[in-house]
């Protein structure tokens, strides 16, 4: 009886460890995905295409900085720390602080930063994809929306949260299993499956 006690013990400690691990790495991975497209996207519209007009390094730092708020949406805390911007040069240097809450309730804590030179981005136009993702199937609101590069691929999302439903993972629009270690190569949309 003792025995059988400590195996579920341990058992269920090693569920959490196991949570807590993926979580983070989940989390991680969305940041250090999206943060440095986002700052060269908005770069690249600013500085290159000149999409429009920006008066001082103030407008050009308020301006950066709300594009990757809005890109960055995200369900947990987000802080970023504007480390450098040089409108003449095209300079812009920012980290990022994401805050989520593991399943043990305790609080962590992952980083990224990027720094991008006009310079150096290419002027070379890239074909560029949208992935979207969805809570569900009949829902028009996106839970996360990503632009990726034709030929790269994604991780999943972190697991969204719905009021007692519990997430068994993501489908796309025909109905069939996510395959994330498959290449974008076109725009997808992806559903969340609950049980």
């Amino acid at each position: 009886m003792i025995t059988m006690m400590i195996g579920i013990v341990i058992g269920a400690i090693t569920i959490l460890i196991i949570l807590t691990v993926t979580g983070r790495m989940n989390y991680a991975t969305e940041l250090e995905s999206q943060l440095p497209a986002v700052v060269e996207n908005i770069l690249y519209n600013v500085k290159i295409k000149q999409l429009y007009n920006v008066a001082d390094n103030q407008e050009f730092t308020a301006d950066v900085t709300e594009q990757i708020a809005k890109e960055l949406d995200a369900q947990t805390g987000i802080v970023m720390r504007i480390m450098g911007a040089d409108k003449e040069k095209g300079l812009f240097s920012v980290g990022v602080d994401r805050t989520f809450v593991h399943p043990n309730g305790k609080t962590g804590t992952v980083k990224c930063s990027r720094t991008v030179l006009a310079d150096k981005l290419q002027i070379v136009e890239i074909q560029k994809y949208y992935v979207q993702f969805y809570k569900d199937a009949g829902n028009s609101e996106c839970y996360k929306k990503y632009c990726v590069t034709e030929g790269d691929t994604i991780s999943a999302p972190a697991v969204p949260e719905y009021k007692d439903r519990e997430f068994a993972g993501w489908q796309d629009d025909k109905g069939y299993e996510a395959d994330f270690s498959q290449p974008v190569e076109q725009n997808r949309n992806y559903y969340a499956v609950w049980k």
